[in-house]
């Protein structure tokens, strides 16, 4: 057990992880609790640290494919990952889905260009202004096309196609072209192929099945919920949003329930547990597979860390510059995160000292 869990917790393993840099007490006991095995002992904690590459972009707009800073990017907000390591990211501004290797290669993979809504394959395909994306099992991407209030397809032969919305903005529930969306920006993906989207003027989430049927998950609990953007699942199945302008981390279970996991409804950039926390705009989440959370912390141009204990830390980085806006987030098996720096028009990989 530790005497502060804002410095130090204990999980049910017994492994201790360092949340802040200061000073903690641990006790071991025997599993049934009786007996105290060890005397308390005092442990210092010292936070990684963690180091900012620029893995692709210079900081100019445009839409050029190259590797590392000879590619361009205008506003990329979305970003997912595959298996292998590749990086898929919604260039907002260009109207594009853009792919970079680990190397820092960077392609077109979908759009023209041109501000649309054309089913195609590949460059003949357009986007309005896309910005979330998540990838399934299958390696098939699908993106929260924001301006064209759709979701959309890509499959691994970079074809288009339209499951859910387009065109009008609304909030009716229905197969396919029937189902309107308001602003649809953040969006994952569960075990089973259902896609869960944040209808962020709608103020809620929406649910997506494979044949396009479009449910609103009423959510429970919460109240003046404003503006959700990023989302991310859980492995035991709880959604956690961004709830961009009450600057709060939200928890949703799959039955709607709703609260305040961290954060207040003011602005500002205080580490702490739950309500004492402070964000500005949170936008972009992911969860790695320890179950803890990275927040793009865009109003404060900065990276957070909240543990499954809503302890909130922020990371310390060093590097390659600072962010501007960062809004898309995620993370790969390796604990490395991965950053779409829209304000810098470039993607970024943050990585652990140790790694």
């Amino acid at each position: 057990t530790s005497s502060d869990v804002t410095k130090v917790t204990v999980d049910a393993s017994g492994l201790v992880r360092g949340v802040a840099e200061g000073k903690a007490t641990i006790t071991a006991k025997a599993k049934d609790g009786s007996n105290v095995i060890s005397s308390a002992s005092t442990v210092t904690v010292t936070l990684t640290e963690w180091r900012i590459t620029s893995l692709a972009g210079n900081g100019a707009r445009g839409s050029l494919d190259g590797t590392g800073a000879a590619a361009t990017f205008s506003n990329p907000r979305g970003i997912t990952i595959d298996a292998q390591g590749n990086l898929y990211v919604t260039d907002t501004d260009g109207n594009l889905v853009r792919r970079v290797t680990a190397a820092g290669v960077t392609t077109t993979v979908a759009g023209s260009g041109k501000f649309g809504k054309t089913d195609a394959t590949g460059t003949a395909a357009s986007f309005s202004n896309p910005e979330g994306i998540t990838i399934d099992s299958q390696g098939n991407l699908y993106v929260a096309d924001t301006g064209s209030q759709a979701i959309r397809k890509v499959t691994m032969g970079r074809v288009v196609t339209t499951i859910a919305g387009g065109d009008m903005n609304g909030s009716a529930d229905g197969t396919g072209a029937a189902a309107r969306f308001s602003m649809p920006q953040g969006i994952t993906i569960d075990a089973q192929g259902i896609l869960y989207v944040t209808d962020s003027k709608n103020h809620n989430i929406r649910k997506i099945t494979m044949a396009g049927v479009v449910t609103t998950l009423t959510r429970k609990g919460a109240t003046d919920v404003k503006s959700p953007i990023g989302i991310a699942l859980s492995a035991q199945g709880i959604f956690y949003v961004t709830d961009t302008k009450n600057n709060t981390i939200d928890s949703v279970t799959l039955e709607g329930e709703d609260s305040e996991f961290v954060g207040s409804k003011k602005s500002g950039s205080a580490d702490g547990t739950g309500s004492d926390a402070r964000f500005d705009e949170p936008e972009g989440i992911t969860i790695d597979a320890r179950g803890d959370l990275y927040v793009a912390d865009s109003g404060n141009n900065i990276i957070r860390k909240v543990t499954r204990a809503g302890v909130v830390t922020t990371l310390v980085a060093s590097g390659a510059g600072g962010f501007n806006h960062p809004i898309g987030i995620t993370s790969d098996a390796q604990g490395n995160l991965y950053v779409a720096d829209s304000g810098n028009n470039r993607i970024c990989k943050v990585t652990p000292a140790q790694n």
